[in-house]
């Protein structure tokens, strides 16, 4: 390394010296007519020491330039001008000790910057792949059917199981039955009503399946059966009788996911019961139901994957 000194060495310029020395450093000394130097003072003592680093003790700033050399270009890369580096009337042996240590840090830090500044850029992370909607759901849930006519609302249990062709297109197969009877009255007795309906319909995801919240369209057909059961007083008869029917309908349903696994649904479908059901008392007509037919249902669906 090259240290530059101005017209006079400064007091302690001996014990820095050594204290270079001692840290490994071959020390050449130079003499500049000012302190700091030039960068041109600098590049020249550079190329005629053939040193990279270099340092010039400035007594009179009570400090310490540091500068490197590009060994390539032979040009000024680096330099830093400390002041205020220790107190005039400390003890030459501290003043060095310190000037060492300052110049042997700056180094470390340099050659921090350097490796960091080569190292290889970090490999691109791959932005998560989408959540995909899960191929197999089931569905439970409760609902009720509507239907004008005195029989009126019929509330149910609902099954389902759902099974996605695509993210957009899935087919879904459902049943449901009626935990209490529903119940139509005459003069001549009582009409129990039992439900119970199964079929399959093509759902259609009209917004983005990988939302949150998605909103469905679909078409559809179930296979009903209606159990009318008569209670009546003599001189009549009870009857019992049950209506097989077919139901086209379509639907409406939104989707909120609760969880990766878990959501819920809600449901709303219009059809028409081919044939209507008829309910007549002694052999008059009472009322006609599934035409139109009207059912809303909520739903609790996870995921089967």
């Amino acid at each position: 390394m090259v240290v530059l000194l101005g017209p006079t060495a400064p007091k302690f310029w001996p014990w820095l010296s050594a204290e270079l020395g001692s840290s490994g450093y071959a020390v050449q000394a130079r003499q500049v007519a000012t302190l700091p130097p030039s960068p041109s003072a600098i590049e020249q003592a550079a190329r005629s020491e053939s040193a990279a680093i270099g340092v010039a003790p400035l007594e009179a700033g009570t400090g310490i330039e540091i500068w490197l050399v590009d060994p390539v270009t032979e040009k000024l890369a680096f330099r830093e001008l400390i002041l205020g580096l220790y107190q005039p009337n400390e003890a030459p042996d501290v003043i060095s000790v310190r000037m060492v240590e300052t110049l042997r840090a700056t180094l470390i830090e340099l050659g921090q910057r350097r490796v960091e500044s080569q190292a290889p850029p970090k490999s691109p992370v791959a932005p998560p792949a989408p959540r995909l909607p899960p191929r197999w759901t089931l569905g439970v849930g409760a609902g009720g059917a509507f239907s004008p006519g005195r029989l009126g609302s019929v509330g149910y249990f609902n099954l389902s199981l759902g099974w996605a062709v695509t993210p957009r297109f899935s087919l879904l197969v459902d049943g449901a039955l009626t935990p209490f009877s529903a119940h139509l009255h005459g003069n001549e007795g009582t009409a129990a009503v039992d439900w119970r309906w199964a079929g399959a319909a093509l759902r259609f995801c009209v917004t983005d399946p990988n939302a949150s919240f998605r909103v469905r369209s679909g078409a559809g057909a179930w296979l009903s059966v209606m159990t009318l059961s008569g209670q009546a007083p003599a001189p009549f008869e009870n009857h019992r009788s049950s209506v097989v029917s077919a139901i086209p309908h379509v639907d409406l349903s939104a989707y909120w996911s609760i969880t990766d696994r878990l959501g819920i649904g809600a449901d709303a479908a219009a059809g028409v019961a081919l044939p209507a059901v008829e309910v007549d008392f002694a052999g008059r007509d009472q009322t006609t139901w599934g035409r139109p037919l009207w059912h809303g249902q909520l739903m609790l669906e996870t995921s089967l994957d």
